[in-house]
């Protein structure tokens, strides 16, 4: 497998590091290609880009600079609150991080609090209530905006370890989860995302692996990604995942490849 990863992010927005520490960072790690995914101005809080101009440009710059030695994206996280996020980008990743009902935002992953209050406030405490309307807009999410990578398709799990709000294995669960991805399991590149063990949340990637498995019976294409927020992360996680997917039977992974020429399918 390639070293490199899809899912960045920089002081654009929510990360730690800048874009020139993350492709410092990157390149002494021996990473052939790497593509930054600010996340989409529409997100209701403070990880939102502001400055899209500025970190195109700054992504020209550094796609210039490490020329030759490792392929620098442009990508962006587009929020399914951003129906449109204009030109300038090499790939999309789609992803729910807020859900609305009645006209109210809820956030799915800002923090633990967060969570617990908007199941208080919007749904009645029922956690499983909170899961149906988000696979529902991650259904709706990939039907209408088409993302070339489908982000965490799971993140509602991320606060839920122990299951501490809702029962993952239950078949009500299962149910909504599969009901959600099916229909789209060729529709694009789902990611097999890390970052949620290196930020100490959950001990297994998204998607969980019952649902890896699934989409190996439907001959999706996977991706494997950090979604770091620091230069540390870069690689987190990637041993494990890898493992996983060879486990759930799939033999090779999209990832950006190193001459500039975009998703490309590589061996696992």
């Amino acid at each position: 497998m390639l070293r490199s990863n899809l899912h960045t992010h920089t002081t654009f927005c929510d990360g730690k590091n800048t874009p020139e520490e993350m492709a410092r960072a990157a390149a002494q790690k021996g990473f052939v290609s790497l593509g930054f995914s600010g996340h989409s101005p529409a997100r209701e809080d403070d990880s939102a880009m502001t400055d899209v101009l500025g970190y195109q440009k700054e992504i020209a710059r550094l796609k210039a600079l490490y020329a030759g030695r490792m392929a620098v994206y442009a990508g962006i996280e587009q929020d399914y609150l951003t129906k449109d996020v204009g030109p300038g980008y090499d790939y999309r990743i789609g992803s729910v991080h807020c859900l609305e009902k009645d006209g109210v935002l809820y956030p799915v992953d800002y923090s633990r609090g967060r969570f617990e209050e908007s199941l208080r406030a919007g749904f009645n405490g029922d956690a499983l209530a909170f899961a149906k309307l988000y696979f529902e807009t991650v259904d709706r999410m990939i039907t209408e905006l088409k993302p070339d990578v489908i982000g965490h398709f799971d993140l509602v799990r991320k606060f839920n370890a122990g299951n501490a709000f809702f029962d993952e294995d239950g078949p009500a669960y299962r149910r909504m989860a599969e009901e959600a991805l099916r229909p789209h399991a060729r529709d694009g590149i789902f990611e097999v995302n890390t970052g949620v063990i290196f930020r100490g949340y959950r001990d297994a990637p998204y998607p969980a692996f019952w649902l890896l498995k699934l989409l190996r019976e439907e001959n999706a294409r996977i991706t494997i990604t950090s979604d770091a927020h620091s230069a540390e992360g870069l690689d987190s996680g990637f041993v494990q995942a890898r493992q996983l997917a060879r486990e759930a039977g799939f033999e090779s992974v999209w990832q950006l490849s190193p001459d500039g020429g975009g998703l490309r399918e590589y061996p696992l």
